[in-house]
Protein backbone atom coordinates (compact mmCIF):
# COMPACT_ATOMS: atom_id res chain seq x y z
CA UNK A 1 0.00 0.00 0.00
CA UNK A 2 1.47 3.28 -1.06
CA UNK A 3 1.13 6.26 1.21
CA UNK A 4 0.96 9.77 -0.32
CA UNK A 5 2.36 12.57 1.74
CA UNK A 6 0.09 15.58 1.43
CA UNK A 7 1.75 18.63 -0.18
CA UNK A 8 1.21 22.06 1.34
CA UNK A 9 -0.94 24.27 -0.85
CA UNK A 10 1.00 26.67 -3.13
CA UNK A 11 0.84 30.34 -2.35
CA UNK A 12 -0.06 32.36 -5.41
CA UNK A 13 0.72 36.06 -5.55
CA UNK A 14 -2.22 37.53 -7.29
CA UNK A 15 -1.38 40.94 -8.83
CA UNK A 16 -4.24 43.32 -8.93
CA UNK A 17 -3.57 45.01 -12.31
CA UNK A 18 -6.47 47.38 -11.93
CA UNK A 19 -5.35 48.60 -8.53
CA UNK A 20 -1.77 49.06 -9.70
CA UNK A 21 -2.92 51.01 -12.77
CA UNK A 22 -5.01 53.33 -10.63
CA UNK A 23 -1.95 54.11 -8.52
CA UNK A 24 0.06 55.09 -11.63
CA UNK A 25 -2.77 57.20 -12.97
CA UNK A 26 -2.84 59.12 -9.71
CA UNK A 27 0.62 60.52 -10.60
CA UNK A 28 0.07 60.93 -14.34
CA UNK A 29 1.12 64.57 -14.31
CA UNK A 30 4.62 63.61 -13.10
CA UNK A 31 5.07 61.20 -16.00
CA UNK A 32 3.95 63.82 -18.51
CA UNK A 33 6.25 66.43 -16.97
CA UNK A 34 9.19 64.00 -17.09
CA UNK A 35 8.51 63.20 -20.74
CA UNK A 36 8.31 66.88 -21.67
CA UNK A 37 11.52 67.62 -19.74
CA UNK A 38 13.36 64.75 -21.48
CA UNK A 39 12.27 65.97 -24.92
CA UNK A 40 13.27 69.55 -24.04
CA UNK A 41 16.72 68.48 -22.81
CA UNK A 42 17.25 66.38 -25.93
CA UNK A 43 16.28 69.30 -28.17
CA UNK A 44 18.64 71.71 -26.33
CA UNK A 45 21.54 69.27 -26.48
CA UNK A 46 20.94 68.58 -30.16
CA UNK A 47 20.50 72.28 -30.97
CA UNK A 48 23.42 73.78 -29.10
CA UNK A 49 26.01 70.99 -29.01
CA UNK A 50 28.71 71.34 -31.66
CA UNK A 51 28.25 68.41 -34.07
CA UNK A 52 31.20 66.21 -34.94
CA UNK A 53 31.26 64.66 -38.40
CA UNK A 54 33.08 61.49 -39.35
CA UNK A 55 34.50 61.47 -42.85
CA UNK A 56 35.83 58.29 -44.41
CA UNK A 57 38.00 57.31 -47.31
CA UNK A 58 39.84 54.23 -48.53
CA UNK A 59 43.32 53.80 -49.93
CA UNK A 60 44.56 50.82 -51.95
CA UNK A 61 48.07 49.73 -50.94
CA UNK A 62 49.77 47.55 -53.54
CA UNK A 63 50.57 44.20 -51.98
CA UNK A 64 53.37 43.66 -54.46
CA UNK A 65 54.99 46.88 -55.59
CA UNK A 66 56.14 47.53 -59.13
CA UNK A 67 59.71 46.58 -59.74
CA UNK A 68 60.84 49.69 -61.53
CA UNK A 69 59.46 52.63 -63.42
CA UNK A 70 62.40 52.53 -65.82
CA UNK A 71 62.53 49.27 -67.67
CA UNK A 72 61.35 45.70 -67.65
CA UNK A 73 64.75 44.09 -67.84
CA UNK A 74 68.38 44.77 -67.27
CA UNK A 75 70.16 46.28 -64.31
CA UNK A 76 67.31 48.75 -63.69
CA UNK A 77 64.61 46.10 -63.68
CA UNK A 78 63.08 44.40 -60.65
CA UNK A 79 66.36 42.62 -60.01
CA UNK A 80 68.23 45.89 -60.20
CA UNK A 81 65.96 47.53 -57.61
CA UNK A 82 65.20 44.60 -55.38
CA UNK A 83 67.02 46.17 -52.44
CA UNK A 84 64.59 49.05 -52.25
CA UNK A 85 61.66 48.18 -50.00
CA UNK A 86 59.18 50.35 -51.88
CA UNK A 87 60.27 48.95 -55.24
CA UNK A 88 60.01 45.26 -54.69
CA UNK A 89 58.55 42.79 -52.24
CA UNK A 90 55.30 42.59 -50.35
CA UNK A 91 54.24 45.78 -48.65
CA UNK A 92 53.71 45.67 -44.90
CA UNK A 93 50.30 47.25 -44.38
CA UNK A 94 50.97 47.94 -40.72
CA UNK A 95 54.10 49.89 -41.63
CA UNK A 96 52.10 51.86 -44.19
CA UNK A 97 49.61 52.79 -41.50
CA UNK A 98 52.39 54.23 -39.36
CA UNK A 99 53.84 56.08 -42.37
CA UNK A 100 50.50 57.68 -43.24
CA UNK A 101 49.87 58.89 -39.69
CA UNK A 102 53.49 59.98 -39.15
CA UNK A 103 54.10 63.62 -38.33
CA UNK A 104 56.17 64.43 -41.46
CA UNK A 105 53.34 63.20 -43.73
CA UNK A 106 50.70 65.06 -41.69
CA UNK A 107 52.87 68.19 -41.68
CA UNK A 108 53.31 68.08 -45.47
CA UNK A 109 49.55 67.69 -45.77
CA UNK A 110 48.82 70.69 -43.56
CA UNK A 111 51.39 72.80 -45.41
CA UNK A 112 49.30 72.33 -48.56
CA UNK A 113 46.12 73.50 -46.81
CA UNK A 114 45.02 76.83 -45.36
CA UNK A 115 44.30 75.66 -41.81
CA UNK A 116 46.50 78.23 -40.02
CA UNK A 117 43.44 80.43 -39.43
CA UNK A 118 40.18 78.98 -38.09
CA UNK A 119 36.93 80.86 -38.72
CA UNK A 120 33.78 80.74 -36.58
CA UNK A 121 30.25 82.15 -36.77
CA UNK A 122 28.88 83.49 -33.49
CA UNK A 123 25.27 82.55 -32.76
CA UNK A 124 23.11 83.44 -29.80
CA UNK A 125 24.45 80.51 -27.82
CA UNK A 126 26.56 78.32 -30.06
CA UNK A 127 29.89 79.07 -31.72
CA UNK A 128 30.01 77.23 -35.06
CA UNK A 129 33.16 76.66 -37.10
CA UNK A 130 32.99 77.46 -40.78
CA UNK A 131 35.44 76.61 -43.56
CA UNK A 132 35.67 78.98 -46.51
CA UNK A 133 32.14 80.05 -45.63
CA UNK A 134 32.98 83.25 -43.76
CA UNK A 135 32.25 86.43 -45.74
CA UNK A 136 35.73 87.75 -45.00
CA UNK A 137 39.33 86.56 -45.20
CA UNK A 138 42.22 87.24 -42.83
CA UNK A 139 45.25 88.16 -44.94
CA UNK A 140 48.32 87.80 -42.77
CA UNK A 141 52.11 87.78 -43.04
CA UNK A 142 54.06 84.71 -42.06
CA UNK A 143 57.23 86.79 -41.66
CA UNK A 144 55.63 88.78 -38.84
CA UNK A 145 54.92 87.45 -35.31
CA UNK A 146 51.30 86.48 -34.66
CA UNK A 147 49.25 85.82 -31.52
CA UNK A 148 48.22 82.16 -31.49
CA UNK A 149 45.37 80.61 -29.55
CA UNK A 150 43.73 84.02 -29.03
CA UNK A 151 40.11 84.49 -30.09
CA UNK A 152 39.66 87.60 -32.25
CA UNK A 153 35.98 88.67 -32.26
CA UNK A 154 34.60 90.64 -35.18
CA UNK A 155 31.41 92.62 -35.30
CA UNK A 156 30.63 93.70 -38.86
CA UNK A 157 28.18 96.61 -39.13
CA UNK A 158 25.94 97.34 -42.15
CA UNK A 159 28.17 100.28 -43.10
CA UNK A 160 31.15 97.92 -43.46
CA UNK A 161 32.98 99.00 -40.31
CA UNK A 162 34.62 96.28 -38.24
CA UNK A 163 34.84 96.24 -34.45
CA UNK A 164 37.76 94.00 -33.48
CA UNK A 165 38.12 92.78 -29.90
CA UNK A 166 40.18 90.16 -28.11
CA UNK A 167 40.98 89.37 -24.49
CA UNK A 168 43.31 86.71 -23.18
CA UNK A 169 45.97 85.76 -20.68
CA UNK A 170 49.34 84.07 -21.24
CA UNK A 171 49.03 84.46 -25.00
CA UNK A 172 51.84 82.97 -27.11
CA UNK A 173 53.66 85.09 -29.71
CA UNK A 174 54.59 82.78 -32.58
CA UNK A 175 57.05 83.06 -35.46
CA UNK A 176 55.64 81.09 -38.40
CA UNK A 177 58.91 81.04 -40.32
CA UNK A 178 60.93 79.38 -37.56
CA UNK A 179 57.82 77.68 -36.12
CA UNK A 180 58.81 78.69 -32.61
CA UNK A 181 57.18 80.73 -29.88
CA UNK A 182 59.14 83.95 -29.42
CA UNK A 183 57.34 85.36 -26.42
CA UNK A 184 54.47 85.17 -23.97
CA UNK A 185 52.12 88.06 -23.15
CA UNK A 186 50.67 87.91 -19.62
CA UNK A 187 47.57 89.80 -20.73
CA UNK A 188 46.10 90.94 -24.05
CA UNK A 189 43.20 93.36 -24.46
CA UNK A 190 42.14 94.69 -27.89
CA UNK A 191 39.10 96.82 -28.70
CA UNK A 192 39.44 98.84 -31.89
CA UNK A 193 37.47 99.76 -35.00
CA UNK A 194 38.79 99.33 -38.54
CA UNK A 195 37.68 99.39 -42.14
CA UNK A 196 37.74 96.36 -44.42
CA UNK A 197 41.13 95.97 -46.08
CA UNK A 198 42.87 98.22 -43.57
CA UNK A 199 46.27 96.83 -42.57
CA UNK A 200 46.53 96.25 -38.82
CA UNK A 201 50.05 95.95 -37.41
CA UNK A 202 51.56 95.88 -33.93
CA UNK A 203 54.74 94.35 -32.55
CA UNK A 204 52.95 91.07 -31.88
CA UNK A 205 50.51 90.65 -34.79
CA UNK A 206 49.86 91.91 -38.30
CA UNK A 207 47.00 91.22 -40.72
CA UNK A 208 44.15 92.77 -42.65
CA UNK A 209 40.50 91.75 -42.90
CA UNK A 210 39.12 91.74 -46.42
CA UNK A 211 35.54 91.14 -47.45
CA UNK A 212 34.94 88.52 -50.11
CA UNK A 213 33.59 89.70 -53.47
CA UNK A 214 29.86 90.37 -53.38
CA UNK A 215 29.56 90.61 -49.58
CA UNK A 216 27.35 93.50 -48.45
CA UNK A 217 26.45 93.35 -44.74
CA UNK A 218 22.75 94.06 -44.18
CA UNK A 219 22.77 93.73 -40.42
CA UNK A 220 25.35 93.54 -37.66
CA UNK A 221 26.80 90.03 -37.53
CA UNK A 222 29.40 88.45 -35.30
CA UNK A 223 32.35 86.25 -36.25
CA UNK A 224 35.54 85.00 -34.69
CA UNK A 225 38.92 83.79 -35.95
CA UNK A 226 41.97 82.23 -34.36
CA UNK A 227 45.58 81.58 -35.43
CA UNK A 228 46.88 78.01 -35.08
CA UNK A 229 50.50 76.83 -35.00
CA UNK A 230 51.73 73.91 -37.06
CA UNK A 231 52.43 71.94 -33.87
CA UNK A 232 48.85 72.46 -32.70
CA UNK A 233 47.45 71.38 -36.05
CA UNK A 234 49.67 68.30 -36.27
CA UNK A 235 48.68 67.15 -32.79
CA UNK A 236 45.02 67.84 -33.44
CA UNK A 237 44.78 65.96 -36.74
CA UNK A 238 47.03 63.11 -35.65
CA UNK A 239 44.66 62.46 -32.74
CA UNK A 240 41.57 62.69 -34.98
CA UNK A 241 42.90 60.32 -37.63
CA UNK A 242 42.38 56.57 -37.41
CA UNK A 243 43.39 53.86 -39.87
CA UNK A 244 42.51 50.20 -40.10
CA UNK A 245 42.64 47.36 -42.57
CA UNK A 246 39.14 47.00 -43.99
CA UNK A 247 39.07 43.20 -44.09
CA UNK A 248 41.35 40.30 -43.38
CA UNK A 249 43.63 39.50 -46.33
CA UNK A 250 42.72 42.88 -47.82
CA UNK A 251 45.25 45.50 -48.93
CA UNK A 252 42.80 48.40 -48.59
CA UNK A 253 43.22 50.82 -45.71
CA UNK A 254 40.21 52.62 -44.29
CA UNK A 255 40.91 56.22 -43.21
CA UNK A 256 38.54 57.91 -40.77
CA UNK A 257 38.63 61.45 -39.41
CA UNK A 258 36.36 63.17 -36.88
CA UNK A 259 36.05 66.90 -37.49
CA UNK A 260 33.68 69.71 -36.54
CA UNK A 261 33.43 70.66 -40.21
CA UNK A 262 32.80 67.95 -42.79
CA UNK A 263 34.28 69.90 -45.71
CA UNK A 264 37.48 70.58 -43.80
CA UNK A 265 37.84 66.90 -42.93
CA UNK A 266 37.22 65.83 -46.54
CA UNK A 267 39.89 68.22 -47.84
CA UNK A 268 42.37 66.96 -45.25
CA UNK A 269 41.85 63.28 -46.15
CA UNK A 270 42.08 63.97 -49.88
CA UNK A 271 45.31 65.94 -49.43
CA UNK A 272 46.72 63.32 -47.03
CA UNK A 273 46.35 60.56 -49.64
CA UNK A 274 47.83 62.78 -52.35
CA UNK A 275 50.84 63.64 -50.16
CA UNK A 276 51.36 59.98 -49.22
CA UNK A 277 51.37 58.90 -52.89
CA UNK A 278 53.69 61.77 -53.85
CA UNK A 279 56.05 60.86 -51.00
CA UNK A 280 56.27 57.28 -52.27
CA UNK A 281 56.92 58.54 -55.79
CA UNK A 282 59.63 60.93 -54.58
CA UNK A 283 61.35 58.09 -52.72
CA UNK A 284 61.34 55.92 -55.84
CA UNK A 285 62.57 58.74 -58.07
CA UNK A 286 65.38 59.61 -55.66
CA UNK A 287 66.48 55.98 -55.52
CA UNK A 288 66.34 55.68 -59.32
CA UNK A 289 68.38 58.88 -59.80
CA UNK A 290 71.14 57.73 -57.47
CA UNK A 291 71.19 54.26 -59.03
CA UNK A 292 71.42 55.71 -62.54
CA UNK A 293 74.23 58.05 -61.45
CA UNK A 294 76.21 55.16 -59.96
CA UNK A 295 75.73 52.93 -63.01
CA UNK A 296 76.57 55.80 -65.38
CA UNK A 297 79.89 56.27 -63.60
CA UNK A 298 80.61 52.56 -63.94
CA UNK A 299 79.67 52.57 -67.62
CA UNK A 300 81.99 55.51 -68.23
CA UNK A 301 84.79 53.60 -66.54
CA UNK A 302 84.08 50.46 -68.59
CA UNK A 303 83.92 52.50 -71.80
CA UNK A 304 87.34 53.99 -71.08
CA UNK A 305 88.77 50.51 -70.48
CA UNK A 306 87.32 49.18 -73.75
CA UNK A 307 88.69 52.13 -75.68
CA UNK A 308 92.15 51.51 -74.24
CA UNK A 309 91.95 47.78 -75.11
CA UNK A 310 90.81 48.54 -78.66
CA UNK A 311 93.62 51.04 -79.14
CA UNK A 312 96.21 48.54 -77.85
CA UNK A 313 94.92 45.88 -80.25
CA UNK A 314 95.12 48.27 -83.21
CA UNK A 315 98.65 49.28 -82.21
CA UNK A 316 99.64 45.62 -81.94
CA UNK A 317 98.34 44.91 -85.45
CA UNK A 318 100.04 47.97 -86.83
CA UNK A 319 103.40 47.30 -85.16
CA UNK A 320 103.46 43.65 -86.16
CA UNK A 321 101.88 44.20 -89.60
CA UNK A 322 99.16 41.68 -88.78
CA UNK A 323 96.18 41.97 -91.10
CA UNK A 324 94.56 38.54 -90.89
CA UNK A 325 94.54 36.45 -87.75
CA UNK A 326 94.76 32.71 -87.78
CA UNK A 327 92.04 30.55 -86.19
CA UNK A 328 94.13 29.96 -83.08
CA UNK A 329 94.77 33.67 -82.73
CA UNK A 330 91.06 34.39 -83.01
CA UNK A 331 90.36 31.86 -80.23
CA UNK A 332 93.00 33.48 -78.04
CA UNK A 333 91.61 36.93 -78.79
CA UNK A 334 88.07 35.75 -77.95
CA UNK A 335 89.32 34.25 -74.70
CA UNK A 336 91.17 37.46 -73.91
CA UNK A 337 87.99 39.42 -74.49
CA UNK A 338 86.07 37.14 -72.11
CA UNK A 339 88.75 37.60 -69.45
CA UNK A 340 88.60 41.34 -69.94
CA UNK A 341 84.83 41.28 -69.48
CA UNK A 342 85.16 39.21 -66.31
CA UNK A 343 87.79 41.60 -65.06
CA UNK A 344 85.53 44.58 -65.69
CA UNK A 345 82.64 42.85 -63.88
CA UNK A 346 84.83 41.98 -60.89
CA UNK A 347 86.15 45.52 -60.76
CA UNK A 348 82.58 46.86 -60.80
CA UNK A 349 81.60 44.50 -58.00
CA UNK A 350 84.69 45.50 -56.05
CA UNK A 351 83.77 49.19 -56.46
CA UNK A 352 80.27 48.40 -55.24
CA UNK A 353 81.63 46.72 -52.11
CA UNK A 354 83.85 49.72 -51.43
CA UNK A 355 80.90 52.05 -52.10
CA UNK A 356 78.76 50.08 -49.65
CA UNK A 357 81.54 49.96 -47.06
CA UNK A 358 82.14 53.71 -47.22
CA UNK A 359 78.43 54.44 -47.25
CA UNK A 360 77.73 52.44 -44.09
CA UNK A 361 80.85 53.25 -42.09
CA UNK A 362 81.11 56.97 -42.88
CA UNK A 363 77.55 58.22 -43.49
CA UNK A 364 75.88 59.57 -40.37
CA UNK A 365 72.51 60.36 -42.00
CA UNK A 366 71.87 57.36 -44.23
CA UNK A 367 69.76 57.32 -47.36
CA UNK A 368 68.39 54.25 -49.09
CA UNK A 369 71.14 52.00 -50.45
CA UNK A 370 71.43 50.72 -54.00
CA UNK A 371 70.70 47.01 -54.39
CA UNK A 372 73.65 44.58 -54.96
CA UNK A 373 72.05 43.12 -58.09
CA UNK A 374 72.32 46.51 -59.80
CA UNK A 375 76.06 45.79 -60.12
CA UNK A 376 75.78 42.04 -60.69
CA UNK A 377 76.41 41.06 -57.06
CA UNK A 378 74.40 37.89 -56.46
CA UNK A 379 74.28 37.62 -52.68
CA UNK A 380 70.83 36.77 -51.22
CA UNK A 381 71.92 37.49 -47.64
CA UNK A 382 73.34 40.89 -48.55
CA UNK A 383 70.23 41.75 -50.58
CA UNK A 384 67.98 40.78 -47.68
CA UNK A 385 69.96 42.87 -45.22
CA UNK A 386 69.89 45.89 -47.55
CA UNK A 387 66.13 45.56 -47.93
CA UNK A 388 65.75 45.51 -44.13
CA UNK A 389 68.05 48.49 -43.70
CA UNK A 390 66.28 50.49 -46.42
CA UNK A 391 62.96 49.87 -44.69
CA UNK A 392 64.33 51.18 -41.37
CA UNK A 393 65.94 54.21 -43.03
CA UNK A 394 62.68 55.16 -44.80
CA UNK A 395 60.65 54.81 -41.61
CA UNK A 396 63.17 56.93 -39.71
CA UNK A 397 63.07 59.61 -42.41
CA UNK A 398 59.30 59.78 -42.24
CA UNK A 399 59.31 60.12 -38.46
CA UNK A 400 61.33 63.31 -38.86
CA UNK A 401 63.08 65.02 -35.97
CA UNK A 402 60.69 63.94 -33.25
CA UNK A 403 62.25 64.41 -29.84
CA UNK A 404 62.04 61.68 -27.19
CA UNK A 405 60.36 59.22 -29.54
CA UNK A 406 60.61 55.58 -28.33
CA UNK A 407 60.13 54.34 -31.90
CA UNK A 408 62.92 56.61 -33.19
CA UNK A 409 65.31 55.31 -30.52
CA UNK A 410 64.34 51.76 -31.44
CA UNK A 411 64.97 52.44 -35.13
CA UNK A 412 68.40 53.94 -34.41
CA UNK A 413 69.36 50.86 -32.38
CA UNK A 414 68.17 48.49 -35.14
CA UNK A 415 70.04 50.49 -37.81
CA UNK A 416 73.26 50.35 -35.80
CA UNK A 417 72.89 46.58 -35.36
CA UNK A 418 72.42 46.09 -39.11
CA UNK A 419 75.37 48.36 -39.87
CA UNK A 420 77.60 46.25 -37.59
CA UNK A 421 76.38 43.12 -39.34
CA UNK A 422 77.06 44.75 -42.71
CA UNK A 423 80.62 45.61 -41.74
CA UNK A 424 81.37 42.00 -40.84
CA UNK A 425 79.67 40.66 -43.97
CA UNK A 426 81.38 43.15 -46.27
CA UNK A 427 84.76 42.38 -44.77
CA UNK A 428 84.30 38.68 -45.52
CA UNK A 429 83.02 39.41 -49.05
CA UNK A 430 85.92 41.74 -49.89
CA UNK A 431 88.45 39.16 -48.67
CA UNK A 432 86.83 36.52 -50.85
CA UNK A 433 86.95 38.83 -53.89
CA UNK A 434 90.61 39.62 -53.33
CA UNK A 435 91.46 35.93 -53.13
CA UNK A 436 89.40 35.11 -56.24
Amino acid sequence: MTEHTPQPPRQQDDIDIKKLLLKFLAYWHWFVAGLILAVLIGWIVNRYTTPVYQVKSSLLIKEYADSSPLSASGPMSGEGLEGFALMDGYTNLYNQQEIIRSWPIIQKTLEELDFEVSYFVEGRVQLRETYRGAPFEVVWKNDHPQLTGLDFHLSIAPDGSIDLSADGENVKVHNYQTRENTGNLPEVSIDESYRAGEYIETDNFAFSIRFKPGFRPKETSGYMFRFNTMEQLKGRYASKLSLEIMEEYSSILSLKLNDAHAGKGINFLNMLMAVYEQDNLDQKNDYARRTIAFISNQLASISDSLNVSEEEMLNFRSDNKVVDLTTQSEILLHRLTELDNQKVLLEAQNKYYHYLHDYITESQELETIMAPSAMGVDDPLLSSLIEDLNGLILEKARLGKVKDSPRLNQLNAQIEQLKDLYKALLKIAMIQKENA
